[in-house]
């Protein structure tokens, strides 16, 4: 009797585990650990509301043969926050009273949740981009840089032949414009990879050897405009 809460937490298990699959793969940047509070509320609201469908569903299909042993926690988890975002609400609620039904008041706090989560983890990507990609990249040549990302691109499964022709005129007209100096053309490398999902492609980059330039790094635009002055 004293472990009748297990599948209650097993459901909520569940759908936490489910909620942190969403949250981490159907994303372009990784969460930060700055918005780790926003994520555990998001947590908390994914796993109560599979402990309330655990409850509900118990009610509404007792007595059924099949509903026993792993269904009920199964079902629970996996239904569980769908039930509360769906317009089948489970309180009843009058469609002139819907603004302020479960479904929709679950709807809007999950998604100002997620809109946190996003804002945070956009201004931590930002910071690293500014701070640790773009000066790292700047040290290696852009012939290089562009040939990495190209055999990058063409082994991209979910790409099509149009997007990846048209990413990488995007790539060679960045690399070939005069106008930009060489930090603008890396800051715009690494924005185009960011938006094909590439961050982990920068990130090899930041710890790639190039040949030569790992021994004798492409001086900072500063640097060489500073030693032509001289």
């Amino acid at each position: 009797m004293g472990w009748t809460w297990i599948p209650h937490v097993s459901a909520a298990g569940l759908a936490i585990i489910l909620s942190g699959v969403e949250l981490f793969a159907a994303r372009r940047k990784p969460p930060s650990i700055k918005a780790a509070h926003w994520i555990c509320y998001r947590f908390a609201c994914d796993g109560s509301t599979a402990v309330l469908a655990f409850v509900l569903l118990g009610a509404a299909l007792e007595g059924l043969k099949w509903f026993t042993g792993p269904w009920p926690v199964l079902l629970a988890g996996l239904v569980g926050p769908a039930l509360l975002r769906s317009q089948l609400a489970i309180l009843g609620s009058g469609s002139e009273n819907s603004y302020y039904g479960p479904a929709k008041v679950y709807a809007r706090l999950q998604g100002y949740i997620n809109q946190q989560i996003d804002d945070i983890g956009s201004v931590e990507q930002s910071r690293w981009v500014r701070r640790c990609a773009v000066p790292q990249l700047c040290k290696v040549p852009l012939s290089e840089v562009r040939e990495c990302v190209v055999t990058y691109l063409n082994g991209l499964d979910r790409m099509s032949a149009a997007e990846r022709k048209k990413t990488i005129a995007a790539l060679d007209g960045t690399v070939d414009d005069p106008n930009f100096s060489h930090q603008e053309k890396v800051g715009a490398i690494v924005a185009l990879l960011i938006d094909v999902g590439g961050r982990r492609q920068v990130k090899m980059l930041m710890k790639a050897e190039f040949g030569e330039a790992a021994e004798n790094p492409a001086p900072a635009p500063g640097h060489q405009e500073h030693s032509a002055t001289r």
